[in-house]
């Protein structure tokens, strides 16, 4: 999801990037200082916050670890662990958000956010990955992750080309029990699917916008998108769907922390997590991004076409099926990753 962001990335050094001690520093993907993302903020104080970017999360750990102080920094719920281990975070009061009584359960009380009893991300946005799809050209009796393999649509099947998100979707509709953590008996199952997988497809996307753009001509028909594709694509002129498969859709949260050591008031601090989570801000995440607002008083105002073409029309469905993208510790990764790199490789 971090690649929803274009714009230039500036890599900041040890200490403090060269801001007024009041004023915020909000440490973030690049294209992430949209000032719709928090116009409420910039409403109360006349101005936005300094922003300041990082390439991608381990980027990011590692400068903070060096010394870099910003003080509130974007996470993944999957990497709030690792930054809360090394004492990079302050915990969250809840109380002091406004919309809090209005966030989607299951949000509020996710596991990745929360550490000995406090809350060390605010969950400012979310999405669901899933299966993509013609539905002119695709026959459904079922949505389900398995059309990724579908042999009845060979050269016509575009995968990612993340090892992560190339094999999760396969551990969830064989059943496994976890599939941020496969066994290497199940891992077995995967690879055979891999296999087929890679004799049926057309190619693996690495970059969304050649994966949409197959679509919308019908050199593919079936593939693995994220959200924003699903906001992308909704107005095209072919019929194009964001399948809400059988076995749950894998959910990526997005979220605020509050940085150790942070110098701007803790007031200025929560008002603009405050805007983050602000309806008006939803309106946009969700019609420009195809990420969810956690506060579920969007779509009452967003409009019921963007709604249904993102498949958000029962979103406690989603949150409540779905499988909230969890840590991968490294030598499950690099166990995925190599599995990954070998079947490709073969001839």
């Amino acid at each position: 999801m971090a690649a929803l962001g274009l714009g230039a990335m500036a890599l900041p050094g040890a200490g403090r990037v060269a801001a007024a001690d009041d004023k915020p520093v909000v440490f973030t993907w690049a294209g992430w200082d949209e000032p719709a993302l928090y116009e409420p903020y910039a409403a109360k104080h006349g101005e936005g916050p300094e922003f300041t970017f990082f390439g991608d999360l381990t980027e990011a750990f590692i400068k903070m670890r060096g010394g870099f102080t910003p003080d509130l920094v974007e996470l993944g719920a999957a990497e709030v662990k690792k930054f809360y281990d090394a004492g990079l975070l302050d915990p969250i009061d809840p109380a002091r958000l406004p919309d809090w009584d209005n966030f989607y359960e299951p949000l509020k009380f996710l596991d990745t956010n929360w550490h000995d009893g406090e809350l060390y991300c605010m969950p400012t946005m979310f999405g669901g990955t899933s299966v993509l799809y013609r539905e002119d050209l695709v026959e459904v009796e079922e949505e389900t992750w398995a059309m990724l393999w579908d042999e009845r649509y060979a050269g016509k099947i575009c995968p990612s080309d993340w090892s992560i998100e190339a094999i999760l979707p396969i551990g969830i509709a064989l059943g496994v029990a976890n599939p941020f953590a496969m066994t290497d008996d199940e891992l077995v199952e995967v690879e055979k699917i891999l296999v087929k997988q890679k004799e049926l497809a057309r190619f693996y996307w690495g970059n969304p916008t050649e994966m949409e753009n197959a679509l919308a001509t019908g050199e593919v028909t079936i593939a693995y998108a994220w959200s924003e594709s699903g906001a992308r694509t909704s107005g095209a002129e072919v019929p194009i769907r964001y399948a809400r498969p059988k076995e749950g859709r894998i959910v990526t949260v997005d979220g605020l922390a509050i940085v150790k050591g942070h110098q701007a008031p803790l007031d200025m601090l929560y008002d603009y997590i405050a805007a983050r989570t602000a309806t008006s801000t939803g309106v946009y995440t969700l019609t420009e991004f195809g990420m969810i607002n956690p506060n579920s008083k969007v779509l009452d105002l967003v409009p019921e076409g963007a709604i249904t073409a993102l498949g958000a029309d029962n979103i406690q469905n989603t949150l409540d099926s779905g499988w909230f993208w969890a840590a991968i510790e490294p030598g499950i990764e690099e166990k995925y990753e190599n599995l990954f790199v070998e079947v490709k490789a073969e001839s």
